[in-house]
């Protein structure tokens, strides 16, 4: 009467065993997940700088799958919504950093563009002259500066921070572009020119600039320099318009009324800002 039961035991032991051995087998042949290297930081630093932005997204979803994680990961993460203008997050994500020993610098510069941006004057200024002490190479921190003391009108302040941002790096076109305008608004027209010229050689093609440097052209003058060949009637118009209001400045009432007049008779529609800078002009001259 025992035996069947030893039988039944053994033969339930080896089943165990068996079962055991083949789930062993199908563990054994499962597929191993493959890591995700971490990326370059200094390659995603390049892109988000180039304003390669699909690069830079991809390498921050790569950054994520490779679990990579430290401040100078974060401090790109926020300039990287700042350069695609989610000024707020990148705001946010710059303050959570200024206290870092080791980014808290760039963190104070990219806060004090972002509040610029959202027209925080003063918390950029706080921002940007905590960046500029920490780290006096920083000189996007000294053109952005530079161009919230021209918000503030305070053209002195602002002069010394474009100073300091182009004996950083004087091959910065953008810190010239920044301080040829504010000299347009201080009314420095032949030193505007001069930066102007400077920047549109070193950025060319970029529009704010070419825009900026045509008024600075008739501000000083010249005005079919500053028309040029326009590639439309509307920029054509456009071209016209700006001419005439520095020609007014200017108190070239002449030039002013001919470029005005003209950019009505070529517009596809009433220009409205022509007519307004026209009767302007009419009316300081007493027509």
């Amino acid at each position: 009467m025992m035996r069947p039961i030893i039988v039944l035991g053994l033969a339930g032991a080896f089943l165990a065993i068996t079962v055991h051995c083949g789930a062993e087998a199908k563990k054994k042949k499962q597929p191993e997940v493959a890591q995700v290297a971490p990326i370059d930081l200094t390659a995603l630093d390049e892109a988000i700088r180039a304003n390669r932005l699909v690069q830079a997204k991809t390498l921050l979803e790569q950054s994520q799958l490779a679990r990579q994680s430290g401040p100078m990961l974060d401090l790109l993460k926020a300039e990287y919504d700042l350069a695609r203008g989610q000024n707020d997050v990148a705001l946010a994500g710059f303050r959570l950093l200024v206290a870092d020993i080791g980014v808290g610098a760039r963190a104070h510069q990219g806060a004090g563009i972002a509040s610029i941006r959202i027209n925080r004057i003063d918390d950029a200024l706080g921002h940007l002259s905590a960046a500029t002490k920490a780290d006096g190479s920083l000189w996007r921190a000294w053109s952005a500066l530079g161009v919230a003391y021209d918000l503030k009108r305070n053209w002195q302040a602002a002069e010394a921070a474009y100073a300091s941002g182009v004996a950083v790096r004087p091959n910065a076109g953008e810190i010239l572009a920044n301080r040829g305008y504010s000299r347009l608004l201080q009314k420095r027209f032949p030193e505007a020119l001069h930066d102007l010229k400077q920047a549109h050689g070193m950025l060319p093609g970029n529009e704010r600039i070419e825009t900026n440097l045509r008024l600075a052209l008739a501000l000083n003058g010249s005005y079919d320099d500053a028309i040029g060949i326009s590639a439309s009637d509307t920029e054509l118009v456009k071209n016209l318009n700006n001419a005439g209001y520095a020609a007014w400045l200017q108190g070239d009432f002449v030039a002013a009324r001919a470029y005005l007049s003209r950019a009505m008779e070529i517009s596809d529609v009433y220009y409205d800002r022509a007519a307004n800078n026209l009767a302007a002009v009419n009316a300081a001259s007493g027509k």
